[in-house]
């Protein structure tokens, strides 16, 4: 898992609001859980209107599990992040991200997250958990090749710090 790189990264770093949310543009948006609720053909969808101060977002699962009903709830202050878009006169992000706040905590910003190449049904939110758990774990286990005087020569970090930052 340490030689897992990413192949990305995403900023986080920057809150939006609905109002400024473009059309095909991944951003990060905090607000309030209006609504939420089953839809579709036998219910397999899940949907949450989604608010700020300055607009309303639907939030959709298609095929939702049972998992997304019991994260998130009517008057949850959340994070949401994923890719807006227009849907008839309605904007929308489907599949996005959610991160539901305690009731004090500060929303922030995410950061910026790697990006691991994945396998379809294998979410980075799982990936990355695996990955930080081995890098603490193991990181400072694994001998550097790079013999010392090279290392110290050229200034290249210890190679527990490099796996640590690249993930």
């Amino acid at each position: 898992a340490l030689y897992a790189l990413p192949r990305d990264y995403e900023d986080r770093r920057n809150l939006c609001a609905i109002r400024d949310l473009e059309d095909g543009v991944k951003s990060t948006v905090t607000g309030k859980i209006a609504l939420t609720g089953r839809t579709g053909r036998h219910g397999r969808n899940f949907e949450a209107l989604f608010q700020d101060d300055t607009g309303t977002l639907s939030l959709k699962w298609f095929n939702a599990g049972k998992w997304i009903e019991e994260k998130i709830h009517r008057d949850d202050r959340v994070v949401v992040f994923g890719k807006a878009r227009r849907w008839r006169t309605q904007l929308e992000m489907n599949h996005p991200e959610v991160t539901v706040l305690a009731q004090d905590e500060d929303p922030g910003a995410g950061g910026i997250l790697p990006i691991y190449p994945s396998t379809e049904g294998i979410g980075q939110w799982y990936l990355r958990r695996v990955i930080s758990r081995a890098v603490e774990q193991f990181a400072s286990a694994v001998s550097d090749p790079v013999p010392a005087d090279v290392a110290s020569r050229l200034k290249l970090m210890p190679l527990d710090e490099a796996f640590r930052r690249v993930h």
